[in-house]
């Protein structure tokens, strides 16, 4: 920024007479010109706008000639001094040469005199109305303007202010502290953060109001603190803490309760005894964990419908009248294990009714044992059943097995009768069981009987082709209501090379649709396998009966042992009744005793009930190992 003032009759335009000794010649004008220059505070950018004030500037001051031509006559001689706006006087120059000269004694290369670099830090103190004002002095100078006769013209002088605009940092709010930042310019050096109230008092809330802090604080009930030391409330209960500098007391257990003596402990609890611990907080034990307190009998309600409840001394108590009760929510809570009995809950209370008086439970075929020769014993989902062996005779004494047959001799062997043809004794008897003639065939077996009526009625159960018509129980239409087709899915037949190792599995759809009552459990289940030269599987399985599987459309065989069912370890029917109630079949045994198939043709069996179903599977010879094949199905 650049100022320019001319002091008022320093600057004479009347012409004058030109002189010998005017410098430049012809000169007939007397004006000196002080400039002041204010600058940023790096002395080389001059200052734009408004100085906050804390800025550090710089001023420049340059004495020269008003006008830069031959008009105007060279002055010399005199001083310079600038006053910065705090007051000081700085000298300049003390002894100004000729300025605006051409020839001697002036040098016509000064044409002017200029300061160095005066810094002034702004004050709030120097301002006036919104400025700062500074000063340019020169004096005592000599006008060349002279012809030698008369002398140059003395007194020569200028006189120049410079105002600068400043920025005052003051909000006029006392809240506020004014700070200036001398690094910044103008009013970016300006800021007013609140000033500081903070009495280094947590439960206090710090504020400003006209100028002054204020301190409130909204709870009565606050400590302020430096450590925990500060805080304890003696209260034996809590956790005493100093958080951000205000005590805290936290009941890590709201049941808690402080006291000075036991009697300040007594929880009415007729169950706990009462004490005050060295700590000072009451203490509950419970030396009977079961304890149940009480006001009355209708507080002790154990929801144990075999127990008496009543409410004594305060205390609950739960008298068993009958040892053996069990109590329930619901009939599974009831199982006891014995599929002999009908397990209810009645009213809380477990039942066990016995519908079959002669029912005997079981867990094994051991468990089983009727002691009679003649019945095949078995534990069948946990309940005896004893199958009676066709053409078998108990006995004790060979006494009790006489066939009125003299052509057997007869005798009691583990129990059982047996009857011992009489080599070429005696014509067969078709109907007894026994080889009469001894020929190694018995009864319909032998072609003596092929005549016989006896023979010519199939026995449903047995295995066997009692009437001969080349098909075996269920394979007969005698022993079958209906018969229907089956669907095989799968099918796989393996043999082993060593006896006792063969598997079978089998996967069908049995039926298209379930028939009303169907329940393989009640009304018995046979599957039966037969190839060119006759029936080579042939075995009852003993599906269990159960209600709750039942109503799912489940019902299932298991044997771990294998020993119930020929060596099958399971086997199940399901209902889709998703599918239109659809009736699949599923089974699988190990370690089975059966012959190879002698033909890729099986004919699968399976009855249930009277109803029977049969499937053809072409099996396919697949490699297996350990010697035996596998013939598999599809």
């Amino acid at each position: 920024m650049l100022s320019l003032l001319l002091s008022a009759g320093a600057l004479a335009l009347g012409a004058t007479t030109a002189l010998a000794h005017q410098d430049p010649p012809g000169c007939f004008q007397s004006g000196p010109a002080l400039v002041i220059s204010v600058l940023d505070r790096d002395g080389a950018t001059g200052l734009v706008g408004a100085a906050s004030e804390c800025e550090t500037i710089n001023y420049r001051v340059t004495l020269r000639k008003a006008f830069n031509n031959d008009q105007v006559c060279a002055f010399s001689g005199g001083s310079v001094t600038f006053t910065t706006p705090d007051g000081v006087v700085h000298d300049v120059s003390m002894d100004v040469p000729c300025i605006g000269g051409t020839t001697g004694p002036c040098d016509p290369s000064v044409d002017s005199v200029s300061s160095e670099l005066i810094p002034y830090t702004l004050r709030a103190a120097d301002v006036t109305g919104g400025f700062v004002f500074a000063l340019a002095t020169y004096s005592g100078g000599v006008s060349h303007d002279s012809d030698g006769v008369a002398g140059d013209t003395p007194g020569v002088g200028a006189t120049v202010p410079k105002a600068t605009p400043v920025v005052l940092c003051d909000d006029g709010d006392g809240c506020t502290q004014n700070l200036c930042d001398p690094s910044a310019h103008g009013s970016a050096a300006c800021t007013n953060p609140p000033i500081d109230c903070n009495d280094d008092n947590a439960c206090t809330t710090d504020g400003c109001a006209e100028g002054a802090c204020t301190h409130v604080a909204p709870d009565p009930t606050c400590v302020p603190c430096e450590g925990a030391g500060d805080c304890n409330d003696h209260d034996g209960c809590t956790t005493d803490a100093c958080t951000g500098g205000i005590c805290v007391h936290t009941t890590p257990d709201p049941n808690c309760v402080p006291c000075q003596d036991p009697e300040d402990c007594n929880d009415g609890n007729a169950c706990t005894s009462d004490s005050c611990t060295a700590g000072f907080i009451c203490a509950h034990t419970t030396p009977d964990p079961t304890c149940v307190p009480c006001q009355g009998p209708g507080g002790c309600n154990d929801g144990n419908a075999c127990t008496t409840d009543a409410c004594t001394g305060g205390i609950c108590t739960h008298a068993t009248p009958d040892p053996t009760c069990v109590p329930c929510d619901g009939v599974s809570d009831c199982n006891d294990h014995n599929a002999c009995t009908t397990d209810a809950c009645a009213e809380g209370i477990c039942t066990h009714a016995t519908p079959d008086p002669t029912c005997v439970p079981c867990a094994g075929p051991g468990d089983c044992n009727d002691h009679n020769a003649c019945t095949t014993d078995a534990c069948t989902a946990g309940v005896c059943g004893h199958t009676a062996i066709a053409g078998c005779t108990p006995c004790e004494t060979a006494a009790q097995c006489d066939d009125a047959n003299t052509c057997t001799t007869d005798a009691c062997t583990a129990g059982a009768c047996s009857h011992q043809a009489i080599a070429g004794c005696g014509p067969e008897n078709c109907s007894n069981g026994v080889d009469d003639d001894g020929d190694g065939k018995i009864d319909c077996a032998d072609p003596d009987c092929a005549q016989d009526p006896v023979c010519h009625t199939e026995i449903c159960g047995n295995c066997i082709d009692d009437d001969g018509d080349g098909k075996v129980d269920y394979e007969d239409d005698d022993c079958c209501d209906q018969t229907s087709s089956m669907v095989l899915d799968k099918m796989a037949v393996q043999t082993h090379a060593r006896a006792g190792r063969n598997r079978l599995s089998i996967g069908a759809l049995y039926s298209p649709k379930v028939s009303p009552g169907f329940d393989p459990g009640i009304q018995g289940t046979t599957l039966q396998l037969r190839d060119a030269q006759g029936t080579f599987f042939c075995q009852n399985i003993p599906f269990k009966s159960d209600l709750k599987w039942k109503m799912m459309g489940i019902f299932m065989f298991k044997d771990r042992t294998g020993l119930m069912a020929a060596g099958l370890r399971k086997a199940h029917f399901k209902v889709l009744k998703h599918r239109g109630e659809r009736v699949i079949f599923g089974t699988q045994g190990k370690q089975m005793h059966f012959r190879d198939p002698v033909s890729s043709n099986v004919l699968v069996t399976l009855r249930v009930g009277n109803q029977c179903t049969q499937a053809t599977a072409a099996l396919k010879t697949r490699h297996a190992k350990g010697g035996g094949k596998k013939l598999v199905y599809p």
